[in-house]
């Protein structure tokens, strides 16, 4: 539908034109013009979320990053077709959001965008007691072992300088750089530029219990040190939840060329093993 609309308005004058030409009696007025434009607007916003979600790689980062950009997206269009959506966008987003898994997954990704992001109503954030709670919650469930390593291996001064160098380098080539991008371009960056992320390490032993060990390690990456064990553990743990059920509906699809009517005897084993081959070279020929 959107790319539709968006042709119609592409070929209004011609279209308003040939009515004039064919003397027909139906003519858009400036209002309903107004109103296409501002569906048109509002599809694409939406269409390039729906497509960042969706990706293969997709994660909760870049799935709450994406939806952030089309609420700030919306209300910049302020139509009143965006305004509607929108209402209705922000109370789903409230309702679905996992806020404090997303929230852990943002601080251990890069707290310093965490902590200088701003709450709002939609996307709130959570305090450093929630974060340590999923933190622990997840230790628990999944790997079920106190703390044994904590480790700080800090960058030299030289490293430190160079990084400050090429920062303030990329910095200024990006201010010099004005370039007109699309909607789907502008998404693409905000979500490459928050999967920028610190790099983790992990060696050395604790006896603590597994809250304070977690504290002590949430207070080192807070100062600056990589990722610890645990909390190491938990971003890998939180990056693999998928944000929507779009892979397992692709699979579900995909197995329709395997179990047809003249392979439709196949066991559960071998359907799945079948179906994760398939993906399998899939994969490596897109790298190819």
């Amino acid at each position: 539908m959107a790319d539709m609309v968006s042709k119609f308005l592409l070929l209004k004058d011609a279209i308003l034109k040939a009515l004039i030409d064919l003397k027909e009696k139906t003519m858009f007025s400036t209002y309903e013009l107004d109103l296409l434009q501002d569906l048109s607007t509002t599809l694409t916003i939406v269409k390039s979320t729906v497509e960042a979600i969706c990706q293969e790689k997709a994660n909760l980062l870049t799935a709450d990053t994406a939806l952030q950009f089309m609420v700030t997206k919306l209300q910049e269009n302020n139509g009143v077709i965006s305004r509607r959506l929108l209402e209705a966008l922000t109370l789903r987003i409230a309702q679905r959001r996992q806020t404090d898994l997303v929230c852990t997954l943002k601080y251990l990704h890069n707290p310093n965008k965490y902590y200088l992001e701003q709450s709002s109503t939609v996307f709130p954030k959570v305090g450093n007691d929630v974060i340590t709670k999923v933190i622990v919650d997840i230790q628990k469930k999944y790997f079920n072992q106190r703390p044994s390593t904590i480790t700080y291996t800090g960058a030299s001064d030289d490293e430190d300088d160079m990084f400050l160098a090429d920062l303030q380098h990329c910095q200024n080539e990006e201010a010099s750089r004005i370039t007109i991008m699309s909607i789907k371009e502008q998404l693409q960056k905000k979500i490459d530029d928050e999967m920028c992320a610190r790099p983790s390490t992990s060696t050395a032993t604790c006896e603590d219990d597994l809250e304070s060990s977690i504290k002590m390690q949430m207070a080192l990456y807070d100062a600056g040190a990589p990722r610890q064990i645990h909390l190491t553990q938990a971003y890998d743990v939180l990056m693999c939840i998928p944000p929507t059920s779009v892979e397992y509906e692709r699979v579900f699809s995909s197995t329709k060329y395997i179990c047809n009517h003249l392979r439709c005897k196949l066991s559960d084993d071998s359907l799945d093993a079948l179906s994760f081959l398939r993906s399998h070279f899939q994969r490596i020929r897109k790298k190819q």
